[in-house]
C-alpha cells in the first residue's frame, strides 16, 4: 500500500529511542515494497536521519495550512500513520477530508498518558492505580485519538492491556508491536574488554532526567564504597543544565553528552543501567544492551513488557540499595555476565524476533485497509468524535489559517 507517515517530529536514531522506532516502522514497509512518503511539520537539524538513504520521498510540512490537503491528495495514500497522538490530532482531520478511503493508523510510541500518571503517582508518594493517577488533558486527548483511528499501534503489550480493560478501547482498534529490534551482531567485545557502567538516554526525556539524579544521590556513593575505581558514563542528547551539574570526575560520574553510535559506545561498558522511576512504553536502552551484550540493570518499570519468564535477561532492582548491590554484586562476575548475555539474545529472538513482529503488523495493516467500511461502520464512538462539535482541534486549526491568511491580505 502507498503509505504516508506525519511525524511529531523528523527521526533523530541518535537522540531518542522514538527516532528509533519511526525509522523501524519505515523500514518495515519499505521491506515489503510499499512506497513511503514522510512529513513532518518540526525543523530539520543536523542530527534527523536523511531520509532519501531509503528512498522516501520527504516534506517539511507547514502547521495549520491547506498545502497539506493538496500535498496529500496529490500523493492519494491508502495508509497514513500518525507518529504519536498529537499528529493525529492535528492533520488527521486533513486526512479525512481529502483522502477518506485511507486507513489512519497511530504508532503511538508509549502511552504518554500512563508515563504522565506514574510521575504523578511517584511525585506524590502514592502506589500507580491507572483509574486514579491517569487524568486530565493528556488521557481524554490520547484516548480520542485512538478511537477517531483505525487502528493504534502499541509497543507494550501492558499499556494495550491497560486501555482495554482500565479505559474499555475495543480490542479490535489496538495491535501490539514491539521494538523491531537489530538481532545479535557477528562480534561484540568479551568481558576482559570492558569496563564500567554507562546510561544512554535522550534528556528531553523527562524519565532519563529523573533516573540519572536518582542514579548519582542515591546509588553511585553506595557502589564507590566498594568499587573505589569503578565509573559511571552518562550519555543521551540535550543535557538539561541540571544533568550537566552532575559531572563529577571525583567519584567517577561523568557526564559524555550525546553519542552518534549507541551501538558501539554500549560495548564499551560490562554494565548497562536503567535506572526509571517512571515512564512508559518498551525500553530502546535496555534493546541496546541486549543486542550490544551489555548486561543489564534495570528496574522494574524499566523491565515492563521486556522480558520472557523462561530466559534470565535482566537483573531487577528497585530501591537505591538494592540497586547498588546488583552492580557492586556483578561488575567483576564474569560467569554472571556470560549467562544474562546468553539470555539477552534467547529473549531477543523470542519476543523481539523482527521478521515476525513485521509480518505480523503488516498483515494487520492489510486487514484494516481492506476492512475499512465494516470497521469504521462498528466504531461509534469514532463516530461520535468525527461530529462537528467534538472537533475542536480543527476548528481552532482552521481559525488560525484563516487569521494568517488575513494578515497577509491586509499587506
Amino acid at each position: 500500500m502507498k503509505t504516508l507517515v506525519i511525524g511529531k517530529n523528523w527521526p533523530e536514531p541518535t537522540s531518542s529511542a522514538a527516532g528509533t522506532r519511526t525509522l523501524e516502522i519505515i523500514r518495515c514497509l519499505k521491506n515489503v515494497g510499499w512506497p513511503v512518503y514522510f512529513g513532518s511539520a518540526a525543523q530539520k537539524n543536523e542530527h534527523s536521519y536523511d531520509l532519501d538513504n531509503l528512498k522516501v520521498e520527504s516534506k517539511q510540512l507547514q502547521m495549520n495550512h491547506s498545502s497539506f490537503d493538496d500535498w496529500v491528495k496529490e500523493i492519494a495514500p491508502e495508509l497514513v500513520i500518525f507518529d504519536r497522538f498529537m499528529t493525529e490530532e492535528q492533520f488527521s482531520w486533513r486526512v479525512r477530508k481529502a483522502c477518506p478511503q485511507a486507513a489512519r493508523v497511530i504508532d503511538t510510541s508509549d502511552f504518554h498518558a500512563l508515563r504522565e500518571g506514574r510521575m504523578n503517582a511517584l511525585n506524590s508518594g502514592e502506589d500507580f492505580k491507572p483509574a486514579i493517577h491517569m487524568s486530565g488533558d493528556y488521557l481524554e486527548r490520547e484516548l480520542a485519538a485512538i478511537l477517531r483511528s483505525d487502528l493504534s499501534i502499541m509497543i507494550s503489550d501492558v499499556e494495550q492491556k491497560i486501555l482495554t480493560e482500565v479505559f474499555d478501547i475495543p480490542p479490535r482498534l489496538i495491535h501490539h508491536t514491539p521494538f523491531l529490534a537489530p538481532q545479535q551482531l557477528e562480534y561484540t567485545p568479551e568481558f576482559e574488554e570492558r569496563q564500567h557502567c554507562v546510561f544512554i538516554g535522550g534528556f528531553q526525556h523527562a524519565p532519563n532526567e529523573d533516573a540519572v539524579k536518582w542514579l548519582y544521590h542515591s546509588v553511585w556513593p553506595i557502589v564507590k564504597q566498594s568499587l573505589p575505581d569503578i565509573e559511571c558514563h552518562i550519555y543521551g542528547a540535550y543535557p538539561t543544565p541540571a544533568i550537566q551539574q552532575l559531572n563529577s570526575p571525583s567519584t567517577g560520574f561523568l557526564i559524555k553528552g550525546r553519542t552518534e553510535s549507541s551501538s558501539q559506545c554500549m560495548q564499551q561498558y560490562r554494565l548497562n543501567l536503567v535506572p526509571l522511576r517512571f515512564g512508559a512504553g518498551q525500553k530502546g536502552k535496555i534493546i541496546d544492551g541486549w543486542v550490544n551484550q551489555t548486561p543489564t540493570i534495570s528496574t522494574s518499570l524499566g523491565a515492563e513488557s521486556m522480558t520472557c519468564d523462561e530466559f534470565a535477561c535482566l537483573m531487577i532492582a528497585d530501591e537505591p540499595q538494592a540497586f547498588a548491590k546488583t552492580i557492586i554484586d556483578n561488575y567483576n562476575k564474569k560467569n554472571a555476565w556470560q549467562m544474562y548475555n546468553r539470555g539477552a539474545l534467547n529473549n531477543l529472538n523470542k519476543k523481539f524476533n523482527t521478521p515476525k513482529n513485521s509480518a505480523v503488523l503488516i498483515t494487520k495493516l492489510l486487514e484494516i485497509q481492506q476492512s475499512l467500511q465494516q470497521s469504521r461502520q462498528m466504531n461509534f464512538m469514532g463516530r461520535i468524535l468525527w461530529r462537528e462539535q467534538m472537533r475542536s482541534t480543527e476548528f481552532m486549526s482552521r481559525w488560525i489559517e484563516l487569521k494568517e491568511q488575513q494578515k497577509l491580505d491586509s499587506k
